[in-house]
């Protein structure tokens, strides 16, 4: 017995219905196996160039949902400070309250009129990060000049580094809970892409 018009049309119909369903899961599939996720592609991280006329240096870092932040004392402030974006409720509740906030890269400029070189200005130096020392003061070379640097410990480990310009003193310092701590990378990126911009 031959299929009606009918029967061909609801086979046809029935033959797309599972075609499109199985186009569809092996779309999927090939989706989920060989390209990256919307969350991947969402993550709008990327180097960014701070450029801040107050402290009179430029740098860069990553800046993004799994980069860092910037806060600021205020507008004429002579420090800036960088924690991970991941952390900004901590960074949040430790404003203005006694607790420890999270690891952080600090950016300052300190006056230096006698024109110390950053070796002895860090001798000279009373703070509690310089007191807490827990390496000898090295000389380093990065970009913009001869630097020194020191480990420190106290709540976090953590490293300074030390460079001069004019009669003025940058300090570049980080903490961290480890050693494979990812700030100590962004740590080595401010460092390396520093300069001053007079």
């Amino acid at each position: 017995m031959k299929p009606t018009g009918y029967q061909i049309a609801v086979f046809a119909s029935l033959f797309a219905v599972v075609g499109l369903g199985l186009f569809a899961t092996s779309s999927r599939y090939f989706q989920s196996a060989f390209l990256p996720s919307v969350l991947e592609v969402a993550d709008t991280t990327k180097v960014t160039t701070l450029e801040d006329r107050n402290l009179g240096l430029t740098f860069q870092y990553l800046k993004g949902p799994s980069g860092l932040s910037i806060r600021r004392e205020d507008d004429a402030s002579k420090k800036i400070v960088l924690y991970k974006q991941a952390d900004r409720p901590a960074m949040t509740a430790a404003l203005g309250a006694a607790v420890e906030g999270p690891v952080t890269i600090s950016v300052s400029v300190a006056s230096n009129p006698k024109k110390l070189s950053p070796k002895n200005w860090i001798s000279a130096v009373t703070t509690p990060e310089y007191a807490k020392r827990t390496s000898d003061v090295k000389e380093i070379s990065i970009p913009v000049g001869t630097a020194a640097s020191f480990s420190w410990a106290d709540l976090y480990d953590g490293e300074t580094t030390v460079v001069s310009h004019k009669d003025s003193m940058y300090v570049v310092s980080v903490t961290y809970s480890h050693e494979e701590d990812s700030i100590r990378d962004a740590y080595a990126e401010v460092l390396a892409t520093l300069a001053f911009l007079d």
